[in-house]
């Protein structure tokens, strides 16, 4: 079967767009923040923390996009893990949302112990012609929260995945690859593409905060923790791809206080 990366010009985005509700303003930011998804083309774009008016605003700024998710607190919406597609090239079939709790059909329903509500929202769809299962999520900041919302994760995906096809996770994990909650991932026959890709290109942590922010500062892996992982199809090989950390602190405003990830094929 064939990988979506085997078609020219597809990319992959994953964003965390910090929720409207803190400071700096959504109002100060928004339109840098459109300017840098707009740079980057995305063919799947999954976004994390926005609310219900900001994910308005890029489907009314991004043309040719489709938005799928829903919120992830039925009383008022809340924060979206929501999926872009360009509809030029991707037909979606079917999608859903869970909750990262032990009732994760449940809407607005949370872990025991966590204060807010985290959810995952997927997409069965093809990419010119390619089936593919795309998954977008956000784990809590309380790290010693990330285990059993990422076991939730993976008994939810686990039926959602057919082996014959292609599945990509992306989002805000909260922590580094190489903690243990993370390669709960790897059973599944899942890999973080910063450990394959054929070119990596950009900074290594994605979380800069709001700061202009210095390349020549070394900072350790750790702080990456927005992550792009692929489970080929059975018997397939890893596609053959680029990954890059975009670097978007250069000047203000900053648009987000996370730096986007982009995979797309290696050329």
């Amino acid at each position: 079967m064939p990988s979506i990366f085997d078609h020219p010009n597809i990319r992959v985005m994953t964003y965390n767009l910090k929720n409207g509700g803190d400071l700096p303003h959504w109002e100060q930011r928004k339109q840098a923040l459109v300017e840098t998804i707009r740079s980057q083309q995305p063919t799947i774009l999954g976004t994390q923390e926005g609310y219900e008016y900001q994910l308005a605003y890029l489907r009314d700024e991004l043309e040719h996009y489709d938005m799928f998710g829903e919120g992830r607190d039925p009383a008022w919406g809340g924060e979206y893990a929501a999926i872009f597609v360009d509809r030029r090239c991707c037909e979606v079939a079917a999608t859903g949302t869970f909750w990262l709790s032990p009732t994760p059909e449940v809407p607005g329903s949370r872990m025991p112990n966590e204060d807010l509500p985290r959810i995952a929202t997927w997409a069965r769809m093809t990419v010119n012609g390619t089936p593919l299962l795309h998954i977008n999520t956000h784990l809590t900041y309380v790290v010693e929260g990330i285990p059993a919302q990422m076991a939730v994760l993976v008994d939810q995906i686990t039926p959602l995945i057919d082996p014959a096809i292609e599945t990509i996770i992306g989002g805000d994990f909260n922590i580094g690859r190489h903690r243990e909650a993370m390669q709960k991932l790897n059973t599944l026959g899942f890999t973080d593409v910063w450990s394959f890709a054929a070119d990596i290109e950009g900074p290594v942590i994605t979380t800069p905060e709001w700061d202009t922010w210095d390349e020549t500062v070394v900072h350790p892996e750790e702080y990456r923790i927005d992550w792009i992982c692929v489970r080929p199809a059975d018997g397939d090989a890893l596609p053959n791809v680029t990954v890059e950390t975009v670097q978007t602190h250069l000047h203000q405003p900053v648009p987000s206080d996370h730096f986007p990830v982009v995979v797309s094929a290696h050329e």
